[in-house]
């Protein structure tokens, strides 16, 4: 141990250890991206937003306007609200088919 220490040591140390942290910060990320992605596939997730943007170009307008025919929607619509107050509607996510809470929105969602 009888070599001395110089700026020159310790400049080219922190360097290195500069460059080792942003390895390993780089593994880090690359893991959690692998681990992401995993996960998503695991999970089959499905989007269907393009299947709705086609939908909903395809649609002609006035299209929705069976609803108002139906039998189920014309009893909650003439209902006075106190036994329910919601019409379930079903289709593909993002579709706006959601409860429906407020009878006066219902005009919105009608294609």
């Amino acid at each position: 141990m009888t070599e001395e220490v110089t700026l020159e040591h310790i400049i080219q140390a922190h360097s290195a250890r500069q460059h080792a942290n942003a390895e390993i910060e780089r593994n880090r990320e690359l893991q959690e991206t692998r681990l992401f992605h995993g996960l998503l596939s695991d999970l089959k997730i499905e989007l269907y937003d393009a299947d709705l943007e086609t939908l909903v170009r395809s649609c002609p307008p006035n299209s929705g306007e069976w609803i108002l025919d139906n039998e189920d929607y014309k009893k909650w619509s003439n209902s006075s609200g106190s036994t329910n107050s919601r019409f379930w509607l079903q289709g593909i996510p993002g579709a706006g088919e959601s409860q429906i809470e407020s009878r006066s929105i219902f005009g919105s969602l009608i294609w």
